[in-house]
């Protein structure tokens, strides 16, 4: 990976990745790479160079930067002269100061039409402006909290499911710990990772697995009369037990639960609980060494009972994924509103279908380049919309960002999705020079980091950064005393 130079490197056409860690300029990086492409590229007006970022906040300081660093080339290049490193040198670079000066005049009246925009904004503007395109309504309503309806489709499913003369299904759930706040969880985790693929894909329904959890029980009440008895006398000196097993008001609740069971009474949260105590697996470990079950069937019924159980809660579970997912679309649409995550999803769903190579190649003609900033912040969906939109055309692409914030999945961030963009990309560069710290902060940090595994992940390197060349003339003070730059 070689030193990227933003005087120096030749931007070229098609993919780039710029890997940099933090404090070396990225934004910087950006806004002179505007510069240049203002610069370089005859017809390549600002309103064609799109640049995305993550946060509201990152936009408005990118738009800043980009506006203050085209306004200094402007007063650089009527001047003729520049205190600024990077513009003094783009003054020699650039010798026909007139045809820069018109290029940065008309870049800077025509900003505000700068497509400088989050991820979501983006798509948010194709959606609006292709509307026929996308199959989406002109007047859908953003709606910038989703969910009362997420709660809304949980509960439904949760009604349809369970609110009947038959307790034994949500008996069986709760004891399983599926609980509409767990399938509400599960939802949310749906909608931010749309790509998830659940797995196993040929589950019996949940209907079944509930028949097949009345087949279990009854074979516990059948069994139990047999096993009573026997049961009864090994509890009744507890010797053999460890853990909450030694306890004998567990084991006479046990008992009693176990008796309402096999009369057929009806079941409780309780009794459940019971017979899963009684299973072969977690009454096995409460044994002590030098002891042993007795043979009876009990066990191993109760366990098949347990078993079944936590199918009927797996098959649950899959049924609200496959089903929810696909109920909280169709509500919104019959709503007509869309939701943050909704943005990409539709111009994603545009792009892979029937008139997918038309929409990406209208917006590959709108935005001829693409400056991708926080790039280790991409999910698969987002690097997907970039993908079907400029892989394998001559458009000038820049992904730039740091695969070490990734591993941390902050912000939804998919270590994995950079790595495979990476893979594909041949033209790869990093920055090097760290402009934020003390150069002994830098030579701390890469003492501690430069070694093979720092990561984990072998395509995750470590590369040292150096300290800019003013990084010790102010340095930090605590309390009026310099103090050593890292400490362990």
């Amino acid at each position: 990976m070689n030193d990227f130079s933003l005087l120096e490197t030749e931007i070229g056409h098609g993919l780039l990745l710029i890997e940099a860690s933090a404090g070396t300029g990225k934004t910087f990086t950006i806004a002179g790479l505007v510069l240049r492409l203002l610069l370089e590229r005859p017809g390549l007006t600002i309103d064609k160079i799109l640049v995305t970022t993550f946060t509201e906040l990152a936009t408005a300081e990118l738009r800043g930067r980009i506006r203050d660093l085209l306004r200094d080339g402007l007063g650089a290049f009527q001047a003729g002269k520049s205190d600024h490193d990077l513009i003094g040198a783009i003054l020699q670079k650039y010798p026909d100061h007139r045809a820069a000066i018109q290029r940065l005049k008309d870049a800077l009246a025509n900003f505000d039409e700068a497509p400088i925009y989050t991820i979501h904004g983006f798509c948010q503007r194709v959606l609006a402006e292709q509307a026929f395109e996308t199959g989406t309504l002109f007047d859908a309503e953003l709606v910038t909290d989703e969910r009362d309806l997420l709660r809304e489709v949980t509960w439904d499913f949760w009604r349809r499911n369970f609110y009947s003369n038959d307790s034994l299904g949500v008996l069986v759930a709760i004891q399983g710990k599926i609980t509409p706040k767990k399938l509400l969880k599960d939802l949310e985790e749906l909608v931010k990772n749309p790509t998830l693929t659940i797995l196993p894909k040929d589950l019996r329904s949940s209907a079944e697995a509930a028949r097949q959890v009345e087949h279990a029980l009854k074979e516990v009440r059948n069994v139990w009369p047999e096993c009573a008895s026997g049961i009864r006398a090994f509890f009744a000196n507890p010797n053999w037990a460890k853990g909450d097993y030694k306890k004998a008001e567990l084991l006479a609740r046990v008992l009693e639960d176990l008796e309402q069971v096999a009369s057929g009474k009806g079941a409780s949260a309780r009794q459940f609980e019971s017979i899963e105590l009684l299973a072969a697996e977690p009454i096995a470990k409460g044994v002590r060494k030098g002891f042993s079950l007795p043979k009876d069937p009990i066990f191993g019924t109760c366990q098949i009972a347990v078993d079944r159980s936590a199918d009927f809660c797996t098959a649950l579970r899959a049924e609200f994924h496959a089903w929810a997912p696909n109920e909280l679309r169709r509500r919104k649409q019959a709503q007509n509103v869309l939701a943050f995550e909704d943005l990409l999803t539709r111009l994603d769903d545009a792009l892979r279908g029937a008139g997918g190579s038309a929409l990406a190649e209208s917006i590959r003609q709108k935005y001829r380049a693409a400056l991708v900033d926080e790039f280790q912040d991409t999910d698969p969906v987002q690097y997907s919309i970039f993908e079907r939109i400029y892989q394998g055309s001559d458009a000038t692409v820049a992904l730039i960002g740091d695969p070490k914030q990734a591993i941390y999945a902050f912000r939804g961030a998919d270590v994995f999705t950079y790595l495979n963009a990476a893979r594909a990309i041949r033209r790869q560069f990093t920055l090097r020079t760290n402009w934020r710290s003390e150069s002994g902060l830098v030579r701390g940090t890469n003492t501690v980091f430069d070694r093979p595994d720092s990561f984990r992940l072998d395509e995750i390197q470590f590369r040292p950064a150096q300290a800019g060349p003013r990084a010790d003339q102010t340095p930090l003070l605590f309390q009026g005393k310099a103090e050593t730059p890292f400490h362990i």
